[in-house]
């Protein structure tokens, strides 16, 4: 298996949402892993947040489960049962259709 180097990989802002709703996602910067990795049924990012940023707009996957693992620093997670706060050692993982966002 080999060893990613994460630092090589260009890290994106880019968004799929329309404005105005791609405004709080422009403090976030992903590196995608999966391809480098060689993966081809399992999806991966690398995601940093600057302060006040967004992960994503509130959405869920009708066919994919999601998992987040916590490196450092601190998040909210916010789903239907309300709003958690996120640090290292927390790492959440969603069943199809749970409806998340992480800011």
């Amino acid at each position: 298996m080999p060893k990613i180097d994460v630092d090589a990989i260009a890290p994106s802002n880019a968004t799929g949402y329309p404005a105005p709703f791609d405004a709080p996602m422009a403090k976030r910067w992903y590196r995608r892993l999966a391809r480098i990795g060689g993966l081809t049924d399992f999806t991966a990012s690398h995601v940093t947040l600057e302060p006040g940023g967004w992960s994503s707009q509130r959405h869920w996957h009708a066919l994919e489960d999601e998992m987040l693992v916590m490196v450092a620093g601190e998040a909210v997670l916010i789903e239907d049962g309300g709003r958690q706060v996120m640090r290292p050692g927390i790492s959440p993982s969603g069943p199809k259709a749970s409806k998340t966002a992480i800011i």
